[in-house]
């Protein structure tokens, strides 16, 4: 059960604007990467979605330029434009970067 929220508050112009990202997590042990939205501003999780499984005791998430990149003890792999895909799993798959690391 996650209780997770990420919550950017910005004051711009007097005004309190809010922007609610997606936190990727990466689970060690279950392996899999979960992404994590709080809608609503209630700070428990309204959107839970289980976006990889069966990987290799995943242990780092980054985001950049859109791409969700997960390492694994053996490999690094690469999610294109993740958060456009999150309401369409069908479209949610990885590439390899690298997976060449010595195990």
């Amino acid at each position: 059960d996650f209780r997770l929220m990420y919550l950017l508050k910005l004051k711009i112009l007097g005004r309190l604007l809010e922007v609610i990202c997606t936190i990727f997590v990466s689970t060690f042990w279950e392996g899999k990467v979960y992404a994590i939205k709080d809608i609503d501003g209630d700070f428990k999780a309204d959107f839970i979605k289980i976006i990889a499984t069966n990987l290799k005791t995943p242990n780092g998430v980054a985001l950049k330029n859109g791409n969700l990149y997960v390492a694994e003890y053996n490999r690094v792999i690469k999610f294109e434009d993740i958060e456009n895909k999150l309401n369409n799993p069908e479209y949610i798959e990885y590439i390899i970067v690298k997976a060449d690391f010595p195990t």
